[in-house]
């Protein structure tokens, strides 16, 4: 068995649950292996999950959409300003809810 990647969570005990950085290693990538690792990360932990990802990034933009649509028909995807940081580009933030 070797890793595949590696997913860091915060804010468990909010509202609203966040997937603060994810990874997949190259080898796996393109495989879906990478949608099964967000469903097992959150599946545990049912609520709203937020996930930020820059637009710019070859794959997050179409991923994390799909991601959310397949837990919440009523995903959200809202642009949001880099706090600190007026020269970088926004924020894309994918919000849904996973039920139990």
């Amino acid at each position: 068995m070797h890793p595949i990647g590696l997913a860091l969570t915060r804010a468990m005990n909010d509202p609203v649950r966040v997937l603060n950085a994810f990874f997949l290693t190259v080898p796996v990538r393109g495989r879906g292996l990478g949608r099964a690792f967000a469903h097992a990360v959150v599946a545990d932990t049912p609520g709203r999950w937020s996930v930020a990802f820059q637009d710019l990034d070859r794959a997050a933009p179409g991923f994390w959409p799909r991601v959310a649509a397949a837990w919440d028909l009523g995903w959200s995807l809202e642009h949001r300003p880099v706090a600190g940081r007026p020269d970088s580009a926004p924020d894309s933030w994918v919000t849904f809810t996973v039920r139990a």
